[in-house]
């Protein structure tokens, strides 16, 4: 998973530093460009919770997801990029 691909997916070109702020305005960003949808639900599609998955359905093909699917992982990647500029990665 690419952590800039996700920020582009999100719209997100606040700064990346270590404050609440910062991930506040992620977490905010996020909800404001994911949406929930319940479309695979309705396809009969299997409901993957994996990280790799998650990405490639929110990220790479744009979707949303429900909210067991979108609300863990985006914390998960939020904290991933919150963590990532304290260590400087």
């Amino acid at each position: 998973m690419n952590v800039q691909t996700y920020l582009d997916r999100i719209n997100y070109d606040g700064p990346l530093v270590p404050t609440a702020e910062a991930l506040r305005r992620l977490q905010v960003a996020h909800l404001l460009t994911v949406p929930f949808e319940n479309l695979s639900i309705h396809a009969h599609e299997p409901i993957v919770l994996e990280d790799e998955a998650l990405f490639r359905k929110i990220v790479s093909r744009r979707r949303g997801g429900v909210i067991v699917m979108s609300a863990p992982w985006q914390v998960r990647k939020n904290m991933q990029t919150y963590f990532a500029s304290i260590s400087g990665s």
